[in-house]
């Protein structure tokens, strides 16, 4: 990039011209040429514009010699005065001005080394360059578009750069300071307008490319031989409107602009005359979705004044039926939407009395429940009544009340839980039973009781006794063992085990007590 020319364009008042020299020889005496005089040096360092200093010194050295000439004492001494004190503002003005200007180089040289540092940063690839935020809604570009944000970052970044070099040379171009100095700075800006101008071309250049890429491809992906491709035109008018909208977000270069907006603006005219011919399409189905509309509704009105009189499982029929009908017909949404309301509107107080039907056969499943959980508690106290009562009862009496309780009990509609439960309540009974029995036949007189024939028989219902306890033990044990028994039914079975052992116990001991008296009977 060349330097800028640094020197400013040459004003009229800037030097002495011709035209302030010629104003001059228009005034005849030395006061008058001497107030002009003074007047433009007042005027090339006023306060209101940039101060020429250069002006300001010739005019002075114009001034001396007319000092000289034929004045008055007096006018001599007054504008000599303000001559002195115009030289003195000039200086003064000059050496503040020139602080002024040495603390902006300074700061523009500060500027100029940072940036400078950047830049050897950015070449070394040092520099942090943040990914650039780009609409994410295309799904044609989801693939590329991370890459593109990368490279959208880098001529952000450059952008940045730039825009920090053009604020110096502006900035530069308004500073009064020495020629040579400015020329420096402006060398060491061009150097860096040198690298970072091309680079941002070439990164402008790399991203249009593939982004025209990616969208030409999407065009030819779907638009072949005048046919949109796997997409319906109004997701595709969709994506059309979000590749736009990244592409607003990115540097492209005015050629690949241009010939993706033509590219884009032919592919969205195809997709509205698509357009145009779907909704011509649908506009002549509007006759037709309108006049099968009219069938269903006829089935619906007809319907109508019935469904009181029908029952539930028949208006749900009804109803069925007119829905498989309009599956068959040809309707736009809003008329399926309308007709499905009013079948709706059918089906809210039907659905209303299948909700009370179910609510009163749960009602009445819980109050025969609530009877059979009575009933079954009702056998339980028989069978505690009976065994607190067993004292008075003979075998008889006994028996006859045993046989009522589990009669009542086969009446009763039992889990297999339950079954087991109540049966394991009774077992006590029975077991009282024979106990009494077995007292019966002991009790015999002398005579009897040698009778070999009754202490078998003792000793044949004692042993059938310990072979049914043996049986229902195994049977527990298989229950507990082999299902998923909650804890507290765990327990319950462990329990009825434990009783089924003592009882176990209780009947070895009464077959040895029998078998002993046999042998003492043998024996004798």
């Amino acid at each position: 990039m060349s330097v800028m020319n640094s020197e400013k364009p040459k004003d009229p008042v800037s030097s002495l011209d011709e035209k302030f020299l010629a104003q001059m020889q228009t005034l005849s005496t030395p006061e008058e040429k001497l107030r002009f005089c003074l007047d433009s040096m007042k005027e090339a360092i006023s306060q209101d514009k940039i101060p020429n200093f250069k002006q300001f010194w010739e005019v002075r050295r114009l001034c001396l010699p007319l000092f000289k000439e034929n004045l008055s004492s007096f006018v001599r001494s007054s504008l000599w005065n303000e001559f002195l004190e115009l030289t003195t503002e000039a200086r003064k003005l000059k050496e503040i001005l020139d602080e002024q200007s040495s603390f902006t180089l300074e700061q523009i040289d500060l500027a100029l080394t940072d940036l400078e540092k950047d830049i050897a940063l950015l070449q070394e690839n040092k520099l942090e360059v943040p990914r650039a935020k780009l609409p994410d809604e295309s799904r044609a570009l989801k693939e590329s578009l991370p890459h593109l944000a990368d490279l959208q970052g880098e001529i952000n970044l450059f952008n940045t750069l730039i825009a920090r070099q053009s604020s110096l040379r502006k900035e530069l171009m308004v500073t009064e300071m020495r020629i040579r100095h400015k020329n420096k700075f402006f060398r060491r800006i061009s150097k860096i307008g040198d690298f970072l101008f091309p680079k941002r071309k070439e990164i402008i250049q790399q991203i249009s490319e593939e982004f025209f890429a990616a969208v030409k491809s999407f065009v030819e992906n779907h638009f072949q031989n005048g046919e949109i491709l796997h997409a319906p035109y109004y997701a595709l008018k969709d994506e059309v409107k979000a590749i736009q909208s990244i592409g607003k977000n990115l540097n492209l270069n005015n050629k690949v602009f241009s010939e993706l907006r033509n590219l884009l603006s032919s592919f969205w005219d195809k997709l509205r005359d698509i357009e145009k011919d779907r909704k011509k399409e649908f506009t002549e189905k509007k006759a037709i979705f309108v006049e099968n509309k009219q069938k269903v509704q006829e089935l619906i009105d007809e319907l109508s004044p019935k469904l009181a009189d029908l029952t539930i499982q028949d208006a749900d029929s009804e109803i069925d039926k007119i829905f498989s009908f309009m599956k068959t017909v040809e309707l736009g949404k809003e008329e399926v939407r309308e007709l499905k309301k009013q079948l709706a509107q059918f089906k809210a107080p039907i659905e209303e009395k299948k909700k009370l039907e179910q609510e009163k056969r749960i009602q009445l499943e819980q109050e025969q429940q609530k009877k059979r959980l009575q009933e079954i508690e009702a056998v339980k106290q028989k069978i505690n009544e009976c065994f607190n009562k067993s004292g008075e009862l003979n075998v008889e009496s006994l028996q006859s009340e045993i046989k009522e309780i589990q009669s009542k009990i086969e009446t009763l509609t039992l889990s297999k839980f339950e079954k087991q439960t109540l049966d394991r309540s009774l077992k006590p009974l029975k077991d009282l039973l024979i106990d009494l029995k077995e007292k019966a036949l002991l009790n015999l007189s002398e005579d009897d009781l040698k009778s070999l024939d009754s202490l078998n028989q003792v000793l044949a219902e004692r042993k059938k006794r310990r072979q049914d306890i043996k049986n229902q033990l195994e049977i527990y044990r298989k229950e507990l063992g082999g299902s998923g028994f909650d804890f507290e039914k765990a327990m319950m079975y462990r329990e009825m085990i434990d009783t089924e052992k003592e009882r176990l116990e209780k009947v070895e001991e009464g077959i040895a007590e029998i078998e002993e008296k046999i042998s003492e009977i043998e024996g004798g």
